[in-house]
């Protein structure tokens, strides 16, 4: 990494979590976010797999995320919660966040940069 960033927030595995198994998902995220501590010396945040409207995907978002947070407690990296988003905050098609849903999610990452 060029820049020296003291921390690094991932908001991933949303497109995955259809076409990936959960424990490739969680692998991926440990390999990389290990990949950035090791270039840059950055903490690191991952930050929650917002729920859908697909209460089958949501099973799974749940489990992803459980383990997810299970990795950041292993190696001391904050994870960033979003239960505060809910089917409401999503668009349409109930797979993206909507205007009030990107407003919530923005307020969270700034609220975890203040801990």
């Amino acid at each position: 990494m060029k820049k020296q960033p003291k921390l690094v927030i991932l908001h991933v595995g949303t497109n995955d979590i259809q076409r990936k198994e959960l424990n490739e998902i969680v692998a991926e995220m440990k390999s990389l976010c290990q990949g950035i501590v090791t270039q840059s010396f950055s903490k690191i945040a991952i930050s929650e797999i917002i729920k859908r409207q697909d209460p089958v995907i949501n099973i799974k978002i749940d489990k992803t995320n459980s383990l997810l947070a299970k990795l950041c407690g292993k190696f001391k990296w904050q994870f960033i919660w979003h239960t505060n988003i809910d089917a409401s905050k999503l668009n349409a098609s109930g797979l993206h966040l909507n205007s009030q849903g990107t407003a919530m999610l923005a307020k969270n990452l700034i609220e975890s940069l203040k801990n």
